[in-house]
């Protein structure tokens, strides 16, 4: 990859300079158990199931039992929860907000695969048409960041 191309991480950017303790943690269990960084997938593998698993828990507590499928969907959008990439949650239209990283590539590194030398980050938010809103007229009237 050239240098100085804007690369995308998704929700997870594995060399966060300012990564929470539970993503430090991860990252250096699966570099050290298979050699690798882990990809995004890791995280929104990790996010569903934290957002289920609250879901899960809301919906007990709020019932007094093991709930019903439906109970768990509809708990599932109330919940914050902590991932990988950061704190997520489910809109109500059941899209995901997370944090989405990307900045300019490098090749000057440790790895032998190129890597962010800038990081940028941007919330959902920033990036998503809001629940309910048209794409197109969201793509009229939105202030994407440059």
């Amino acid at each position: 990859m050239p240098e100085n191309i804007v690369f995308g991480h998704n929700t997870l950017y594995f060399a966060l300079p300012n990564a929470s303790a539970l993503q430090k943690a991860f990252v250096q269990d699966y570099m050290d158990r298979y050699k690798e960084a882990p990809h995004w997938e890791a995280d929104r593998a990790y996010f569903a199931l934290a957002a289920y698993k609250a879901g899960v828990e809301a919906a007990s507590k709020a019932t007094g039992r093991w709930p019903k499928l439906d109970e768990i969907i509809d708990s599932i959008p109330k919940q914050k929860v902590e991932s990988l990439g950061g704190p997520g949650q489910f809109r109500t239209d059941k899209i995901a907000e997370q944090t989405f990283y990307q900045g300019l590539s490098t090749n000057v590194n440790k790895y032998d695969f190129p890597t962010l030398k800038t990081v940028d980050s941007y919330t959902a938010d920033q990036l998503q048409k809001p629940a309910g809103m048209d794409f197109w007229e969201w793509l009229k009237t939105s202030k994407l960041p440059v």
